[in-house]
């Protein structure tokens, strides 16, 4: 988990380019999919400016010219129902209809033209079109547009994620299709780029880091650095939760990081959250991300994001609630969900009670849909009964699951270090983001929609898996994947119901769990001794293998006595590190 020192003002390559907010400049704060028609997004969350004003709050409409807004985006017809004004026929290589954009391009001087959305992928989300393509509808616009309207902005495309060399390719391949076909490089004036981050990566240093100021040095030096003193839009950014789910309140607190972060970072001259939503759309998988909500009025990050627009300059804040370590675990944390929840915690998804269980109720969201304890934990053994009530299109591979020693939002790659899963199917496995399902035990279960009860251990690197007190899986980490981290409730596009939940922080040598690694576990490491390479089969004695071999022998006694204490006093959960 990330410290207060890597994601506060520390970071070094981000401080040198922090600079104050000075002079009479344009608002940065823009919204992707809104409008500035009465009674409508930009009005609703009181956005600095005015339709009208260039230097406020901007916002656009994906695919549309309006006359509300100043930012327009026409796009290929073939992402048109019926094919309206504006839209670009690349088949033919013309405009739709050329006279009547024409006559609104004179009515309607000075817009920015954002010309398509993300054309190397096709829908859903992309305009779906070749680098030369693009560089012919670039043209046809340009063509159009700029004899009419001189004071008009044009901005490139930003593109769909796949890596920052693929699209550093693209918009090579573009950028030559242009000036091979027209004999001069491509006129844009305002660069653009979709820097969406996910938990798991959700550091604002990182994404400005990794992402951003990447982007920026591409637009500085590509074609011999001509574009260099072009500005820099990210037309649509924030946390793409249609990815990963994630809790507004977690959101909220990533808006409140790396917007004033990038208001005073001068790479970025405007940034547009993603999302408004647009008049009569409403996506309930986004709705951990909207700034209004369905009932119209501004949601808890709406507010966030329209207070921090309306009161620039903001300080870089110090580190989020959620951005502090998580304490060491009490022993054990017992739940049966009769009156309450606590203290496990919503990371996503709809976690309610129901009938004396805890239940994630959500079918339409991405997997990941999770609950947590909020204490690192080390060595744990998890006992949990699990019963999968519905899935997304009774798909027989959804699921619900456990994961032993899950990382957190901010700044590390992997929620899915130890992840036990049973499927609606019957069938369950053992998981890992670095190697996939390591281990799988087919129709484990003949009916999930009653309880089964779930049992896993973890200890150092061996994992056991229990099902209905039977063992199926016993697995060894060569690669020793994380060594703390959070336990977890988690669903894949499953409504599932867990309880009698029992999580037991296992202190290193604490054989009979009861707090201390006195006389009465070394009783128990005696009875277990098998000797050197004879294998210790006991289901009994398997925690007393320390040294993590098949058998138990004096190297194992040895590591015993490096973490015995005395009655009453735990064991330091470090004693059988190297």
């Amino acid at each position: 988990m990330a410290d207060a020192g890597r994601l506060g003002m520390g970071a070094i390559l981000l401080s040198a380019l922090l600079t104050g907010f000075a002079g009479a400049q344009p608002t940065p704060y823009c919204i992707a999919g809104g409008n500035w028609d009465a009674g409508n997004v930009m009005d609703i969350l009181d956005m600095p400016g005015s339709a009208t004003d260039p230097n406020g709050s901007l916002t656009y409409e994906w695919g549309t010219i309006t006359s509300s807004n100043l930012v327009v985006q026409p796009g290929p017809c073939h992402n048109f129902a019926t094919s309206p004004i504006q839209c670009y026929d690349e088949v033919n290589d013309t405009i739709h209809d050329p006279v009547a954009l024409g006559q609104w391009v004179d009515s309607h001087p000075g817009r920015f033209w954002v010309i398509a959305n993300e054309p190397n992928i096709g829908q859903p989300g992309g305009d779906g079109l070749t680098p030369e393509q693009y560089a012919r509808m670039f043209h046809q616009f340009y063509a159009l547009v700029h004899p009419r309207d001189p004071s008009a902005k044009f901005v490139i495309a930003a593109l769909a994620g796949g890596g920052a060399q693929a699209v550093f390719d693209w918009y090579n391949q573009a950028l030559g299709a242009y000036q091979s076909l027209f004999g001069s490089p491509m006129p844009i004036d305002i660069w653009n780029e979709h820097p969406y981050t996910t938990p798991g990566r959700l550091s604002p240093d990182r994404v400005i880091n990794e992402d951003i100021l990447p982007f920026r040095n591409y637009v500085d030096t590509v074609n011999g650095g001509i574009y260099a003193a072009r500005p820099l839009w990210l037309t649509e950014f924030g946390v793409a939760t249609w990815i990963a789910p994630l809790d507004a309140k977690y959101v909220n607190e990533f808006m409140q990081q790396i917007c004033p972060r990038l208001e005073a970072l001068p790479a970025v001259e405007r940034f547009f959250w993603f999302y408004g939503p647009w008049a009569g759309s409403w996506d309930p998988r986004l709705d951990n991300v909207s700034l209004v909500g369905p009932d119209n009025q501004p949601t808890l990050i709406g507010q966030t994001y329209s207070y921090l627009a309306n009161h620039r300059p903001n300080p870089i804040p110090p580190p989020a609630p959620s951005q502090q370590p998580f304490p060491l675990p009490p022993l054990r944390v017992v739940s049966d969900f009769s009156n309450t929840a606590e203290p496990w915690q919503v990371l996503s998804g709809g976690w309610v009670l129901d009938g004396g269980g805890y239940r994630q109720n959500r079918l339409y969201e991405p997997c990941g849909t999770s609950a947590f304890l909020p204490y690192n934990y080390r060595d744990v053994q998890v006992e949990v009964d699990l019963k999968i009530n519905a899935t997304t299109d009774n798909n027989p591979q959804n699921w619900g699951a456990v994961t032993l020693r899950g990382d957190w939002i901010w700044d590390e790659q992997s929620h899915w270090t130890y992840l036990i899963y049973l499927r609606k199917n019957g069938d369950l496995g053992l998981y890992t983001a670095e190697d996939g399902t390591v281990r799988t035990v087919p129709s484990a279960v003949a009916d999930t929609s009653v309880y089964h009860h779930l049992g896993v251990t973890l200890v150092g690197s061996h994992v056991e898996v229990r099902v209905d007190g039977a063992k199926v899986i016993e697995w060894d980490d060569v690669n020793a994947r994380r060594s703390t981290g959070l336990v977890y409730l988690r669903c894949c596009k499953s409504d599932s119901t867990f309880d009698n939940i029992e999580v037991t922080e296992l202190r290193p040598g604490d054989f009979d769990l009861d707090g201390d690694v006195d006389q009465a576990d070394f009783g128990h490491m005696q009875a277990c001794l098998s000797g050197f390479l004879v294998s210790q089969n006991d289901p009994a004695c398997q925690n007393t293998k320390l040294a993590g071999h098949s058998y138990v022998d004096k190297t194992d006694m040895e590591r015993f006595f490096d973490c015995r204490t005395a009655p009453g006093m735990p064991s330091d959960r470090s004693c059988l590190d190297p």
